[in-house]
């Protein structure tokens, strides 16, 4: 190749990685230049904007999310000049404090229009025995009351939690069917079982509610027995997990308020001993005993 050519073809290379260079430097000069902006408005904001009222700041961020409340709770706690663990608790006294207040809201006009006569009837239980009995319930009325009772003070800050024991095949199940028929869905939630921490991410609301966990066998793990004997004691769950973020791995904290009240179903003749000391036991009948009315 003639020399000049050869000149020409290497100036020209170098020319093009020159003006590659300098887009690249100017790409890079542009990017920190947006970038210290970015910081110096963000200081600025800081310095300029009035520090929230401080106890306002923390009840708009208890009404957030767990997701919401996750990916802000840093920032508010650098805010306020407080440890992440310090507003986590004052966010979960003021969750408390709501569940304790925000017991279901009764409409009595339409509630009594609902109840009709029921709202002068002298024995509400006489007559709930007379409509279970003629809903195909036979010989289990009286723990049918029970549970009727168990089940209507979800409403209560503490409900009434109920084992019930008794042999296989002996109609626990089928008595507890047929009364969760007389009560609404928003009043319980019924499973067969649960994972371990399933109550931790459940969707369902917890608040004033029942579980109905239909063989106590559903919870025999030890870890799933301590969430619901802390669920039922403390009337709300809490629990921390690192979840992977835009950002690395940052904490998480699921949280489930109450109160919530729990009726399970077993054949044996004793649960785990912490769980015994929460929950009434009602017994069942063995196998060719004469039906208790």
């Amino acid at each position: 190749m003639p020399l000049n050519v050869a000149k020409i073809l290497d100036d020209a290379q170098q020319r093009e990685q020159q003006r590659e260079k300098k887009a690249a430097d100017d790409w890079l000069a542009e990017a920190s230049r947006r970038s210290e902006e970015a910081l110096a408005k963000k200081a600025a904001e800081k310095q300029i904007e009035k520090p929230p009222d401080q106890r306002a700041l923390i009840e708009a961020l208890a009404s957030k999310d767990h997701v919401e409340y996750d990916r802000m709770r840093g920032e508010v706690a650098e805010t306020l000049g407080v440890r992440v663990g310090t507003l986590d608790d004052r966010v979960a006294d003021i969750r408390r404090t709501r569940a304790r207040s925000e017991a279901p809201e009764i409409d009595e006009a339409k509630a009594a229009a609902t109840a009709g006569d029921l709202t002068t009837e002298p024995d509400v239980l006489v007559r709930f025995g007379k409509a279970v009995e003629s809903a195909g319930l036979v010989g289990e009325t009286n723990n049918a009351k029970v549970l009727y009772l168990a089940l209507t003070s979800r409403l209560f800050e503490r409900p009434v939690s109920v084992a019930v024991k008794g042999v296989s095949a002996g109609g626990k199940s089928f008595t507890c069917e047929s009364v969760l028929k007389f009560f609404p869905a928003s009043a319980f939630f019924a499973r067969t079982g649960f994972s371990e921490k399933a109550l931790y991410f459940s969707e369902e609301d917890f608040r004033h509610r029942f579980i109905v966990l239909f063989e106590a066998a559903g919870m025999e793990s030890d870890y799933l027995s301590y969430v619901i004997r802390t669920l039922l004691s403390e009337n709300r769950l809490s629990y921390e997990l690192p979840m992977k973020t835009e950002e690395g791995m940052k904490p998480q904290v699921l949280e489930k308020e109450g109160p919530t009240g729990l009726i399970t179903t077993t054949t044996a003749a004793k649960l785990h001993p912490e769980n015994e000391t929460r929950l009434s036991r009602l017994p069942w009948p063995t196998r060719g005993s004469k039906p208790r009315r």
